[in-house]
């Protein structure tokens, strides 16, 4: 159905009206409402909408359509429903989701947009994506819901207990992975020769990757495909290109695999992309003190992440997006502010190996300028310093 394939604002009453024609029943991505007037002293309407709208966020995503009367989950027409100022109901429902949640609904995993019937009359659309931080409480009524084909349901105790723990193992299960990756290339552990220059290295990866089940086709990433994740680079390099496989991977490197390797991009069939540089780097004595660059350093991210976060879109990896970043063999480098001049912060990294903190992209609707600045943040933290200079 295109309603489920659309940005909120922009389904139109013709999307909705084809629910209704082909008779698209209430379920799991879908609930249908006649009207919600949080205006009114009971709370009854606003905890409905905080129910629907968890229930979504805890499982898959999904749509509350409101302006709907329906039969038993059957829609009937597209009525809509008295909205004197749309602009106000919608913050108002926004203020709701975010502050009668707990924890609060993230702002980026929901999108609320009213289509006009006749009159007065609206339709109102909510849009729920899977939230990382479920499960979220509903606090008027202290209660949690999910879905399933039948519709909302509420949480027992062991359930919830379980979602929770659930999401604690995701973490720990990602900063088990990104730890074993670093530990193998510290440690000279892969299947060709990688540089023993200071490295940078990124993990970008979905909600979804590695869990059982879950892979990506690895042909998208080979050498010859013009759909592979691009080099970690603030400029393209010249040179020849090699092409790895393992059970688990593929990497496409700079050079060849009985060379120093000082570049690539690896793909895990589990849905996980690692690029590496040294390129940020620089040890040249004409330069004096050796510096992590962060200028070349922010180029690198603004002409990569975007297309990481894309690949992994392209795959049908569901957001949120976990942008993990880490520092190996540069424990006396200092950061240089700019790629001319001699302006260095003179604290050096200090660590051998420095991994920094996880950056989460919320949904794959979110520009990555904000995750760059939060990563070129972390990495100055790690220098020393309160922040990238701006």
């Amino acid at each position: 159905m295109p309603i489920f394939e659309k940005p909120v604002d922009e389904i139109t009453l013709g999307d909705v009206e084809q629910l209704v024609t082909e008779g698209i029943q209430e379920g799991k991505q879908i609930e249908y409402k006649e009207y919600l007037n949080l205006d009114t002293d009971s709370s009854d309407h606003k905890t409905t909408l905080l129910a629907e709208a968890t229930s979504f966020a805890n499982s898959n995503g999904g749509h509350l359509i409101v302006g709907i009367p329906d039969d038993d989950g059957q829609p009937e027409h597209a009525a809509g429903f008295p909205v004197d100022e749309v602009d106000q109901t919608i913050e108002q429902w926004a203020n709701v989701l975010r502050r009668s949640t707990d924890p609060p609904l993230p702002t980026s995993s929901f999108d609320i947009s009213a289509i006009p019937t006749e009159g007065n009359r609206h339709l109102v659309v909510v849009g729920i994506d899977r939230s990382w931080r479920s499960p979220h409480r509903v606090t008027t009524n202290d209660r949690f819901y999910a879905r399933s084909p039948s519709g909302r349901f509420p949480l027992d105790v062991g359930e919830i207990r379980r979602r929770i723990l659930q999401t604690e193992r995701q973490g720990e299960t990602f900063n088990e992975f990104r730890n074993d990756r670093i530990a193998t290339i510290a440690g000279d552990g892969d299947r060709f020769d990688i540089t023993i220059s200071p490295k940078f290295v990124l993990h970008v990866l979905s909600g979804d990757s590695l869990t059982p089940g879950k892979q990506i086709d690895l042909s998208t990433a080979e050498l010859r495909t013009d759909s592979r994740p691009p080099f970690f680079e603030a400029r393209a390099g010249a040179g020849g290109l090699d092409e790895v496989y393992s059970v688990d991977s593929v990497t496409v490197l700079r050079g060849s695999t009985d060379q120093e390797v000082s570049k690539y991009v690896r793909t895990f069939r589990g849905g996980v992309v690692e690029a590496l540089t040294k390129y940020v780097f620089t040890t040249n004595p004409k330069h004096g003190s050796p510096y992590l660059s962060s200028s070349e350093l922010r180029t690198a991210l603004e002409n990569t992440l975007p297309d990481y976060v894309s690949y992994l879109q392209r795959q049908d990896l569901r957001p949120p997006l976990y942008v993990f970043a880490s520092i190996i063999g540069a424990p006396e480098f200092l950061i240089k502010r700019n790629s001319r001049g001699d302006e260095y912060d003179r604290v050096p990294f200090g660590e051998q190996v420095i991994t920094l903190p996880e950056v989460v992209i919320e949904s794959y609707s979110i520009d990555p300028d904000s995750a760059i600045d939060e990563l070129m943040d972390l990495v100055w933290n790690a220098g020393g310093k309160s922040g990238e200079p701006r």
